[in-house]
């Protein structure tokens, strides 16, 4: 709830400044700020140290800026200009006058030993802005000449860490050269500095998909949301709704203090983690402020910042046989923001040959981190000991993302559960294969040809439950659910049910022996599964379709069409030599084949006299992004059907191995004319894929498929590609050639992607398995921009050759699925001590936050399992999810789990509380504002019960003040045995005459008594004594009250059962406002509390009326403990009298310990 800013304080500021009205800019959308921007530059050159070889940013040039004048940071920019022929090298740093360092542009570092940084391209010049769609790497060179910065992207770590600093200072820009060899110039920078208008409070809510209080470019805004600004006496001065970016602005004078509160959040939505981006519920501010935002977590797509990824990857042989095949690394980890070559530092190996073998689907359950593969039929690699139905199940280290169980893997081979054989019929086992024990070894590996997409397991997911197992059997066409547990054990044949794929109605026909599944997707509650029409029957390529067909997941029954997507569209080419072999794809082929050039005569006439390109699809991967957009990742069949330097399906290559007349059939590359030929022995082919990564955008209800580069209302800069690229003629994710190029027509090959997809929620990214990252003959996963279909950075599993001759499959399909290493949603609670300098409870906008006050986290066991220290806003914060342990936030706490109860606790005797007492609990209704501790056992405590995954909660607030606490009251009066006639008189007279001094005589002053009862209102800011009026001669003489309430006695003691009638002034005797003087503004539903003896009286609002002045109604008897409250409206000045009451009845609804 709580975020002490005390920021943008408006002072005149000296350098470059300028008033810019900012209109519809990202992170502001359609409201306008009034903003202060201050520029400051600089333009001496100075060459960047080269380091010693085999060190690293030994020294830097620096360039210092002095901003003199107080300006706290609403948004900052900074400007690069740097000379240098390998850019990768450079890092950049920017410091500020507080110490807070921003890496800017991060250079080495990750990779090694010839590319540490995701582009060897040269010189920077570029504006950095948190708000940028576009990557810093963009795949070309930069232009240093004027005009300077003409480019915008993200910096590496946000600038928004700057937000609420005073820029007054020395501000230091660090630029060093990480590697030896190259040498650059650093030519000149600016910063750009924004303050906010002088009477506003504004800032953004926004989604925060990885829940970690910092704003991704990704998370998009959310509209909707109320914001209510309220002034120190609780009075709401302002209000705003977020707009469709999710923004808000708030006129309120500058040096005005505000509570800020957030309401009407979605129901899909939670309050987010607190950080440096996002406040809680309530915030504390004074105007003008900017960056005064809310993070809000979405559990369901919850993705933690950073997660490790897991990829397959794949080695030639026979896994089982105890050679190198079975040592190689099969299944790998690293972490989401990888770059550059293979580095083993930071890449973990899961899994090797021999305790997996070949696998491509995987599906991790978030509640124990268990990752599940299952078995892939691909030629020239081998099987695991479970074969083509075999599943394994590893479990990992969140934190290192290593494989936390030990070996063996076998989770459950499901032939013995499941009537079928997956396809082992047609795959045959490794030995009968002729898979060799040692990598290097080629061999024909002839039966596997056909079985690729026909047997053994397709793709598989975890339901939303975390609980059942979802996949593919390609051997049968059929999807499964299977019921595995948490955490998983061994299903049986009861924990299956199938349910055979079939297309729906409405899509276009295709043979069922053509229907081929392969990809599976829960999203929000249904199961998306991706099927191709093989056209394998026809062999013509206008039968070639990709569906997506869906199925409710918690009632599964009967498949709906989602998309039916026609494949015969362009692709550019697939390998460039000879004018260039096409990427169109092509029915699937029961044979070894592929393209040539004329005359198409042996081997000869292939691409590079070796590559193997024949695309088939297969629909291997579905994802969906923030937007509603679904993305698709098409593999080629062939990469799987293929190796590198490896043997054809006989040797020699032979449609009919033994018989050499029959000769191979190949297809013309222009014509696809089917032509016969003749190839020698011991002929090494290279496999060459061919996959896709396609988007459909959701228009209205409907899917659409982009076209010539746009989906939806995004446009990239793939449009007219020559030749032609994609539907309609251009390509959305327009940049997955190789070499990357800002040349849309450019690269050797036009579509290196190999099928597998992974989109954390946030990141604006879809990260693709691919061939050839950096170098030939390689593999690794590439990242593409969702919104300008750029390739951003690629990282590198496997290198050149990796392993000698056909150990890795090169261009051919190297890597399998992408799945990230995602927890369930993690689990914040805590939020604020405060000093309640009014006693009230209540969080006003001037009390100020204590720092240094321990508080203490204990399980239902009572077992103390964190500690946190309040920071100088008071804040402290409690979270089972991943980060930086500071002093007032502890991360990854064990012991923090959904639905569990908690007990939250700060000793009394530490000495930050030495001079303070614990204030009333609960004295609202709002539990965002008020205090919750209770004084038990020497400490302040609440009892916290968490909710689900992602539910986190900020309202766990301690006040205290400053002394110590009251004495105990006198037992209360007897209850009064007569009640007074009131024959003949009027209501009290609670009013003098406004704006006049009305004098009383002392004489006339009547003997109240004190009842030491306190009456609270908070929301008209009645806080006051009750004191005792006596009934005589026939009234009441309320006059001495002053800014006490009166209880007329006679009427029911307060807090007792019957009718308790209690009166104050509307205009005290100074002619000023009296303690009643909002009393008529009083709403039902409100609430009112009267705090006796230790307890708290909640009393609620049940009807505000108007009465006249003899109307005696009102002091009826009532069974219920009622309280109402009464004063005088209406001065007539010319009769020097009020011509009516307000009566406020309210009844008793809850009683609670206060200590």
């Amino acid at each position: 709830m709580t975020k002490y800013l005390n920021r943008l304080v408006f002072k005149s500021v000296i350098l470059v400044s300028v008033v810019a009205l900012l209109l519809n800019t990202p992170g502001l959308g359609s409201h306008s700020v009034l903003a202060l921007t201050t520029t400051v530059g600089d333009a001496t050159p100075g060459a960047i140290p080269n380091p010693p070889a085999g060190s690293s940013c030994t020294s830097s040039v620096t360039r210092t800026y002095n901003v003199a004048t107080s300006l706290i940071v609403s948004d900052i920019n900074v400007g690069v200009n740097v000379s240098h022929p390998r850019r990768s090298d450079v890092r950049v740093t920017l410091a500020s006058p507080s110490g807070t360092t921003v890496v800017l542009i991060s250079g080495g570092g990750l990779g090694s030993p010839v590319i540490a940084s995701p582009d060897d391209y040269d010189n920077y010049d570029v504006l950095l802005d948190d708000s940028s769609i576009n990557s810093l790497y963009d795949n070309d060179n930069d232009v240093v000449a004027a005009p300077f910065y003409d480019r915008d992207a993200r910096p590496f770590e946000a600038l928004s860490a700057f937000k609420g600093e005073d820029a007054q200072g020395t501000w230091t820009l660090s630029i060093c050269d990480t590697r030896n060899g190259e040498i650059g110039t650093y030519n000149n920078s600016e910063l750009t500095l924004t303050s906010a208008d002088p009477n506003s409070v504004a800032g953004v809510v926004f989604t925060d998909y990885n829940d970690n209080g910092v704003r991704n470019h990704g998370d998009v805004g959310v509209p909707g949301l109320l914001v209510e600004a309220f002034n120190n006496a609780g009075v709401v001065i302002a209000t705003d709704t977020t707009d469709a970016n999710g923004n808000y602005n708030l006129s309120i004078p500058g040096g005005t203090a505000v509570r800020i509160e957030f309401s009407n959040i979605p129901s899909d939505l939670r309050p987010g983690a607190f950080g440096v981006d996002s406040g809680t519920t309530v915030q504390f501010v004074t105007s003008p402020a900017a960056g005064v935002n809310l993070g809000l977590a979405k559990p369901d797509e919850y993705c933690n910042d950073n997660p490790w990824l897991i990829s397959p990857c794949y080695i030639n042989g026979n896994p089982l046989a105890g050679g190198t095949a079975s040592t190689a690394k099969v299944l790998v980890s690293f972490p989401y923001d990888a770059y550059g070559r293979q580095d083993l530092t930071i890449e973990n190996t899961l899994a090797t040959g021999s305790q997996i073998g070949t696998t491509w689907g995987l599906a991790f359950q978030r509640s124990t981190g268990m990752v599940f593969a299952g078995a892939l039929a691909k030629r020239h690699a081998g099987l695991g000991s479970l074969g083509p139905s075999g599943i394994y199940a590893i479990e990992m280290n969140q934190a290192t993302g290593q494989a936390s169980s030990p070996p063996p893997y076998d989770f459950i081979r499901l032939d013995t559960i499941i009537a079928s054989d997956f396809g082992n019929s047609i795959l045959g086992s490794n030995v009968a294969r002729g898979l060799p024990a040692n990598s290097p070894i080629p061999n024909t590996d002839s039966t596997a040809w056909g079985a690729v997409g026909k047997a053994a397991i397709g793709d598989m997911d975890m339901g939303t439950d975390d609980n059942t197992l979802w996949l593919i059997n390609l051997a049968n066409q059929t999807l499964y659910s299977i019921f595995v547990g948490i955490p998983a054990a061994t299903p049986g044949a009861g924990d299956v049910t199938a349910y055979p794929i079939s297309l729906p109605a409405g899509a276009t026909a295709c043979p069922s022996t053509d229907v081929r599944p392969w990809a599976i997707e829960i999203h929000q509650g249904t199961i998306y599964i991706g099927v191709v029409c093989s056209a394998e029957s026809s062999q013509n390529v206008n039968n070639l379709r990709a569906y997506i067909i869906s199925m409710d997941e918690s009632a599964p029954a009967g498949f709906s069409l989602v998309a039916d997507i026609p494949l015969n569209y362009p692709r550019g080419i697939a390998s460039n030599p000879d004018g260039g072999y096409p990427a169109e794809w092509r029915p699937w082929s029961p044979v070894m084949t592929s393209l040539c050039v004329a005359p198409c005569a042996s081997e000869v006439d292939l691409a590079f006299e070796k590559q193997i390109i024949y695309p088939q699809p297969i629909l291997s991967d579905i994802e969906f992004d923030t937007d509603g957009s679904i993305v698709l990742g098409l593999m080629d069949r062939t990469g799987h059907q293929t190796g590198n330097a490896n043997l054809a399906t006989s040797d020699p290559w032979d449609d009919s191995p033994g018989n050499p007349a029959v000769g191979v059939t190949l297809y013309h590359k222009d014509t696809y004319t089917q032509v016969n030929a003749t190839m020698s022995s011991g002929v090494l082919y290279e496999g060459v894929s061919a996959g896709d990564t396609l988007r459909l955008c959701l228009v209205g209800a409907n899917y659409v498929l982009e076209n010539n580069a746009s989906c939806g209302s995004i446009a990239t800069g793939g449009n007219n590609s020559a030749p032609a690229q994609g539907p309609g003629g251009g390509e959305y994710y327009w940049q997955d050639m190789f070499p990357p190029s800002t040349d849309k027509n450019g690269g050797i090959h036009n579509e290196v992607t190999l099928g597998g997809l992974l989109l954390v929620p946030g990141t604006n990214e879809i990260a693709v398995s691919v061939f050839d990252p950096f170098d030939l003959r390689a593999g690794g996963v590439a990242w593409f921009n969702n919104l300008t279909g750029t390739r951003t950075r690629a990282y590198e599993v496997f290198g050149i050759d990796e392993g000698g001759g056909p150990s890795t499959f090169g261009k051919a399909a190297g890597l399998g699925d992408i799945e990230g290493f995602c927890f369930a949603a993690p689990i914040e609670i805590g939020n604020r001590v405060w000093l309640d300098l009014d006693r009230d409870g209540v969080q006003d906008a001037e009390e100020i936050p204590l720092a240094g006050v321990t508080v203490e986290l204990y399980d239902q066991n009572g077992n103390l399992i964190a500690t946190a220290v309040t920071d100088a806003t008071g804040a402290y914060f409690f979270s089972s999810g991943p980060g930086t342990d500071e002093s007032n936030v502890d991360y990854l706490i064990d012991g923090l789990n959904p639905n569990s109860q908690y007990t939250i606790q700060i000793p009394l005797n530490q000495p930050a509380l030495a001079t303070y007492t614990l204030t009333q609990n609960d004295s609202v209704p709002e539990d965002m504002r008020d205090s919750d501790g209770v004084a038990i056992g020497g400490a302040a405590t609440v009892t916290v019960t968490t909710g689900d995954a992602g539910d986190n909660d900020h309202t766990y607030d301690f006040g205290f003040y400053l002394g110590n606490p009251p004495p105990p009251p006198p037992p209360p009066p007897p209850v009064p045995t007569t009640t007074p006639s009131t024959n003949g008189f009027l209501i009290p007279v609670t009013g003098f005459a406004p704006d006049r001094v009305t004098t009383l005589d002392p004489a006339s002053m009547p003997d109240y008594k004190s009842s030491k009862l306190v009456l609270a209102i908070p929301v008209i800011r009645v806080n006051a004594p009750i004191t005792g009026v006596q009934f005589q001669n026939g009234t009441w003489d309320v006059s001495w009250l002053a800014n006490q309430a009166g209880w007329l006695e006679g009427t029911a003691y307060p807090t007792w059962s019957g009718n308790s009638v209690i009166s104050a002034h509307v205009v005290n005797a100074d002619g000023k406002p009296g303690l009643f003087a909002r009393l008529k503004y009083l709403k039902s539903g409100e609430y009112i509390f009267v705090h006796n003896s230790g307890y708290l009286y909640t009393y609620k609002v049940v009807s505000n009326t108007f009465t006249r002045p003899d109307d005696i109604s009102i002091l009826n008897h009532e069974d219920k403990s009622t309280i109402t409250l009464v004063t005088c409206d209406s001065y007539n000045p010319k009769t020097d009298t009020y011509l009516r009451r307000v009566v406020v009845r309210a009844v008793l609804v809850d009683i609670s310990a206060e200590r």
